[in-house]
């Protein structure tokens, strides 16, 4: 076992020189690509309305893109292992284009509905690829790579939505949408940039095509625990995004707007923290850290009575989210064998797109019956679970992988 994984990693290995170009040339759109999204978020919800929409369709609008990605994630991670990384990668981005020329055009509220469907497509192919890319570029050092990315992808849409939405107050919405149309052009054309694969073969190019996808070829079970902890992330996660701004009312605290910015400040500076002490020797203590911080962001979010309380919770999550849900994600591709990195890839994506989609309606639930501070409770359990999973099954990764080298 040893023999074979050390000789898949030499095989797919790219020069050092060579992984930091086609890497530096993955990060350019990607980073685009996610200030451009966040430029979209925030108007959309002020444009849905000025064209009729009901607190309804903007639900709708914000729920639809991770339904339509937990039934096309599968089938992502199957293309990318099949037909190759770039060309999901490329097919997301025409799909950013797409959508967002639908926006341009939108004479009404289920025409911007169905536009929002195709940013599903879009995520499904840029990040299910993102992942293998990663993992091809630099299989010893994914953990590391993810902490670069989640760091630029922070400070690409800090200042994102208060751009767009001044943006659009001055030109007008389908203008605003046209200038971030252009935007994703550009990234597609720079995505075309990333054809390692023409010159270095890799070891999932010469696995056998099919003409068709069998169920099996559509999951990677190898990926399923760190997936699972991921989905109850998301949940936890979502309890944050989504209900914060209207729990801080319910509370007699009102100006929660800051917790996001001063979330994204303290991501930047944790996440190049954390670069420093990415891979196996200090895995598993970053995951506890970062797992006790979520702990502690619940707690301060349950007992908050001032505004002071809900910003040092907006720091500790900061802490929590980029110790934990790199690490996991980390896990989900090692696991994987080298002709799965994509299938591993969709398969954590989708389990996150789930926590995110289902945890988001099943909290509405569950505020509407006991109060807002009643989803923050839920979230400290799922946040244990986690922990107890981590433990029980994903702490053990480290010795596991000393023992195949």
């Amino acid at each position: 076992m040893s023999n074979t994984v050390d000789a898949v990693q030499t095989k797919n290995a790219i020069p050092e020189a060579e992984s930091r170009k086609y890497f530096i040339r993955l990060m350019i759109p990607m980073t685009m690509i996610s200030m451009l999204y966040s430029m979209q978020l925030s108007p959309l919800t002020l444009y849905i309305t000025d064209l009729g929409g009901t607190a309804w369709h903007v639900g709708l609008i914000g729920g639809i893109n991770f339904i339509v990605g937990i039934l096309i994630r599968p089938f992502a991670g199957y293309l990318t292992d099949q037909k190759g990384r770039q060309k999901v990668y490329m097919f997301g981005a025409i799909m950013y284009v797409l959508c967002t020329i639908g926006y341009v055009v939108s004479p009404n509220v289920w025409v911007l509905i169905l536009s929002r469907a195709l940013i599903g497509f879009a995520l499904c192919g840029t990040t299910t690829a993102q992942g293998a890319i990663v993992a091809d570029l630099y299989p010893n050092k994914v953990e590391r790579c993810f902490y670069i990315m989640g760091a630029l992808q922070t400070v690409a849409g800090l200042f994102a939505p208060l751009l767009g939405i001044w943006l659009g107050g001055v030109i007008g919405w389908p203008m605003m949408f046209a200038v971030t149309a252009v935007g994703y052009v550009i990234a597609l054309l720079l995505s075309g940039r990333i054809n390692y694969e023409k010159q270095y073969k890799h070891e999932w190019m010469s696995i056998e095509k099919t003409a068709k996808p069998r169920f099996k070829d559509l999951f990677e079970t190898s990926a399923l625990l760190p997936s699972v902890c991921i989905m109850l992330h998301g949940v936890a996660h979502i309890s944050i995004m989504s209900f914060i701004a209207v729990y801080g009312t319910t509370i007699g605290i009102s100006n929660v707007g800051l917790f996001f910015t001063i979330n994204s400040i303290a991501t930047v500076f944790v996440t190049m923290f954390l670069m420093k002490v990415a891979g196996e020797k200090y895995r598993n203590k970053v995951f506890y850290t970062g797992a006790v911080f979520f702990l502690l962001t619940m707690a301060a979010i349950i007992f908050a009575q001032n505004l002071s309380m809900l910003y040092i919770a907006a720091i500790f999550f900061a802490v929590a989210y980029n110790a934990t849900q790199p690490i996991l994600n980390t896990i989900a591709l090692a696991k994987a064998p080298a002709h799965r990195k994509g299938a591993a890839s969709a398969t954590f994506q989708m389990f996150w797109d789930f926590g995110f989609g289902a945890g988001s309606m099943g909290l509405g639930v569950v505020a509407a019956n006991f109060g807002y501070r009643s989803i923050y409770i839920v979230s400290l359990v799922l946040v244990a679970l986690i922990i107890v999973i981590y433990i029980a099954a994903l702490s053990k990764f480290k010795e596991e992988k000393k023992q195949e080298a």
